[in-house]
């Protein structure tokens, strides 16, 4: 069955000019991509998420799928449209791949991709809080194949997953579920505040729309990826889309207040490693006997939960 792109074009007062989406280049968008890409006010410009992340803060574009973090950097100068990149529990396209165990890698190199900020921040509040071990990271491409392991996302991660795994491959949406007992978010749909509430609410009328739509039928996504896309079988990438969570819902929300509460609470700088060393067994990370750290739930009586300002229906701005 075959669905009208068309149809995404949202019933409200349509902005003057183009709107510009900083969209990411990598295929775990594409469910929402192929039901906005016909929308004739909407343009796409596509990068790595720190590519679009520096778009954003330099002000080449005002609206993109950006890491998680950029907004935890930058609160007072971005809103959220209720829609994200995440994932329940595993992932694949976030992943971990070392020639030892996880556990083992104190003083050892981990080479951490500089294509994402929150994907390179989980794995360390992962090793430095439940792992409890030091390991010597580097994002100097040249030193990627020398280093005991490697940390890469998007389709170049989603292929090794499936095809060359590591001794010890460990997905980090997965692992960081168990032991947080949270989802992931790695990435958020942020738009400048001086957006004007009109182009606001048609990006979230627009968003909807596409997110209704996405699950219909991921076999005619499929189809539609340019050939170099299809870089794994059919099945395989239609899985893993079915993996992903595009809307910021209450399950969303919660998880990413609660890994930007971890993150304020200063952990990379300030926690005892040695209060927590966990070992980890198999080559992916199962762990089912795993149990995370009772002060998970609580970091900072004192601190202040993050605030989030999102973009409701209407185009206007709501906290929580």
């Amino acid at each position: 069955m075959t669905h009208s792109v068309n149809s995404t074009e949202p019933n409200t007062t349509e902005p003057n000019t183009k709107i510009t989406i900083g969209s990411m280049e990598y295929i775990n968008i594409f469910p929402l991509y192929y039901y906005l890409k016909d929308n004739p006010r909407l343009e796409f410009v596509k990068g790595t998420p720190q590519k679009l992340n520096s778009m954003l803060d330099n002000g080449e574009i005002s609206c993109a799928f950006a890491s998680a973090v950029t907004y935890l950097n930058s609160p007072e100068r971005y809103d959220i449209l209720p829609f994200c990149i995440g994932s329940y529990q595993k992932v694949e396209s976030v992943t971990l791949f070392s020639q030892e165990p996880i556990e083992f890698l104190h003083d050892k190199s981990i080479y951490l991709t500089g294509e994402s900020a929150t994907s390179s921040l989980l794995l360390k509040l992962i090793i430095k809080k439940f792992i409890g071990i030091q390991p010597n990271y580097t994002t100097n491409v040249e030193n990627r194949n020398s280093s005991v392991a490697q940390l890469l996302i998007g389709d170049s991660a989603l292929a090794r997953y499936h095809n060359d795994r590591a001794p010890y491959t460990y997905d980090i949406s997965e692992l960081w579920n168990l032991l947080t007992g949270h989802s992931s978010v790695f990435g958020l749909l942020l738009v400048t505040k001086n957006t004007p509430v009109e182009v606001k609410k048609y990006l979230h009328q627009a968003l909807t729309t596409a997110y209704d739509q996405h699950l219909n039928d991921l076999d005619l996504c499929y189809d539609s990826l340019d050939e170099k896309d299809k870089f794994l079988p059919k099945s395989t990438i239609v899985n893993y889309w079915k993996l992903l969570e595009y809307q910021l819902n209450p399950v969303m929300l919660s998880s990413l207040l609660g890994m930007f509460a971890m993150i304020e609470s200063n952990i990379l700088q300030h926690l005892d490693a040695s209060q927590t060393a966990y070992t980890l067994t198999g080559a992916v990370c199962k762990g089912s006997q795993l149990q995370p750290p009772q002060q998970f739930e609580k970091e900072d009586d004192s601190k202040p939960s993050p605030k989030l300002s999102l973009i409701d229906e209407h185009g206007e701005t709501y906290t929580i």
